[in-house]
């Protein structure tokens, strides 16, 4: 009786510990985060949470980060697609990714998986946050993996420009045959002038490099499709005393990144 009474408790942990093995990693990243990151509108918890030290909170920022890498990497290994990466991150991190907590203002977390110049490869970005919901730390992280080698590999980290800003990213039309482009924009979070940033990257199947930027523009929103983006903001006249002009202003891609195609002055 003992024996199998221990065969079935041998049998019921096995079993716990599949059912386990999905849910893992989300509940260490939500645990983690928990630590450095209050997203409760309770003020009454709010005022009882408490940060660690810069060193703590960089210490768990670095580990959440490395979490989410060791999960895409994981996730490469079966038969990817930019569906089931994308699944994945948002699983992952749950209600603390940024689209949950600034939906109108991300995408992210996000991923595409594509192919250039006879390589597979892997565009993804997701955000790290600490402090609280109201102008929380946010640390973005875009990432550029590719299976160039054989195997798959991180070729680029970047993005740190969009750190405070709820930050988003879509691939567009490339002007450069054997590269794919990806644009990453984001508004700042608290700012009283809403300014956004963009940034055009470009990935070849081995390397990446920034193609274009722009920053600095106030009250600005973006749409984005496959061939065209419209950026609608308030340009300050040089006086600084007229009130700012409502521009909407359509880009394109060309050779040397976005390019304007057409300027509309919306309050004339």
């Amino acid at each position: 009786m003992n024996k199998y009474l221990g065969l079935l408790i041998f049998l019921s942990l096995g079993l716990l510990r599949l059912q386990g093995q999905g849910t893992t990693d989300a509940q260490r990243y939500r645990a983690k985060s928990g630590e450095i990151f209050f997203h409760s509108a309770d003020s009454e918890q709010a005022n009882r949470f408490a940060l660690p030290a810069r060193a703590g909170i960089e210490n768990a920022v670095g580990g959440l980060h490395d979490l989410v890498q060791i999960s895409i990497e994981t996730a490469l290994k079966d038969n990817p697609t930019s569906d089931s990466i994308e699944s994945m991150l948002r699983n992952l991190q749950g209600e603390v990714s940024l689209n949950s907590i600034y939906p109108e203002w991300s995408n992210i977390p996000f991923a595409d998986v594509a192919n250039i110049n006879g390589t597979q490869v892997l565009a993804s970005a997701f955000a790290v946050l600490s402090g609280g919901i109201g102008i929380p730390e946010i640390r973005p992280y875009v990432q550029f993996y590719s299976k160039a080698s054989g195997t798959w590999m991180l070729v680029a980290e970047v993005g740190t420009e969009f750190a405070g800003t709820a930050f988003s990213m879509n691939a567009v039309r490339s002007a450069v045959p054997g590269e794919l482009w990806y644009l990453v924009w984001g508004r700042a979070i608290g700012d009283t002038g809403a300014r956004l940033k963009m940034s055009l990257y470009a990935l070849d199947g081995r390397q990446t490099r920034t193609v274009w930027q722009r920053e600095n523009i106030r009250g600005g929103t973006v749409e984005v499709s496959h061939d065209e983006i419209t950026l609608d903001y308030f340009e300050p006249m040089a006086d600084g005393i007229a009130p700012p002009r409502h521009l909407r202003e359509t880009l394109r891609p060309g050779q040397t990144g976005l390019e304007t195609f057409k300027t509309e002055y919306l309050d004339q």
